[in-house]
């Protein structure tokens, strides 16, 4: 029988800053935002933007996939669209891949469990905006409108099109956890912020090719919660803002050595 014993929890908060405008976009029923081609997504309750957790993930295990050359080898259907992923089909396979093992396996002769889980990133007062700046400023609360043109390479007839937008400036929250079962899990520690870098040099949501969705971790603080931590509500002295002084991800992959090494004692 498969056993898992969760030595810990390293969890990852900081900002997620838009370098350019950010374009997610949600359903466009029952938005009354006239002409708009695709608006973004939002929160019912306050009509906040936000950035699901999911796309988040979503973009991190694409680009690691893609960086690491691994297989798209399995198709799955969601909604109605196809997506292909790359997934490990035996043990010996999955306890080397850091995809599998960041992102889980569902496969039956594996099926282990995701380690890094991605919360949804809400809107927050940010350096640049306050979010009643973006509330009251923009071209519709909280977003800006983008026209884009599309020539017609015949007839060179222009086709406009508008693109809703979170304007640039735009700070939202990020909270990451990163489970911690044994050693392994320590050993690729480095690819979560090397996802993290590699989207910073890539894009977020639609649009990317054409100048939107580009983005900046800031602000990062490490804390790894241990068996004391949920006894107590209190972090040893070692684990709490373990990255000290390091507060981008440029600044965070030198020292990841560093902290891998403060860890090593919880997974013996």
């Amino acid at each position: 029988m498969t056993k898992l014993h969760l030595k810990a929890k390293m969890q990852i908060i900081g900002k997620i800053r838009l370098i350019t405008g950010l374009s997610i976009g949600g359903s466009g029923g029952g938005l009354e935002i006239g002409g708009v081609d695709n608006p973004i997504i939002r929160n019912p309750i306050n009509n906040e933007p936000y950035i699901p957790g999911s796309s988040l993930k979503g973009k991190f295990r694409s680009l690691l996939e893609k960086h690491l050359g691994k297989e798209l080898n399995k198709e799955v259907i969601t909604g109605k669209n196809l997506i292909r992923i790359h997934a490990c089909k035996n043990d010996g396979d999955y306890n080397n891949c850091p995809v599998c093992l960041l992102f889980g396996s569902a496969e039956k002769e594996i099926n282990k469990p995701t380690r890094l889980i991605v919360r949804d990133c809400q809107l927050i007062d940010g350096a640049e905006y306050t979010k009643k700046d973006l509330e009251e400023k923009g071209d519709l609360p909280f977003s800006e409108i983008k026209t884009e043109t599309v020539i017609d390479r015949i007839t060179a007839q222009a086709m406009p099109r508008e693109l809703e937008r979170v304007p640039a400036g735009a700070e939202f929250n990020l909270d990451l956890i990163y489970d911690l079962y044994d050693a392994k899990d320590v050993e690729f520690i480095g690819e979560v912020f090397k996802c993290m870098k590699l989207l910073e040099d890539d894009y977020l949501g639609g649009s990317g090719s054409r100048g939107s969705g580009q983005i900046q971790f800031t602000d990062l603080k490490i804390n790894i919660k241990e068996e004391e931590y949920y006894n107590s509500g209190k972090y040893k002295d070692i684990y709490e803002n373990i990255n000290k002084d390091a507060k981008t991800v440029e600044e965070i992959i030198p020292n990841i050595k560093e902290i891998q090494e403060k860890l090593v004692p919880l997974i013996q």
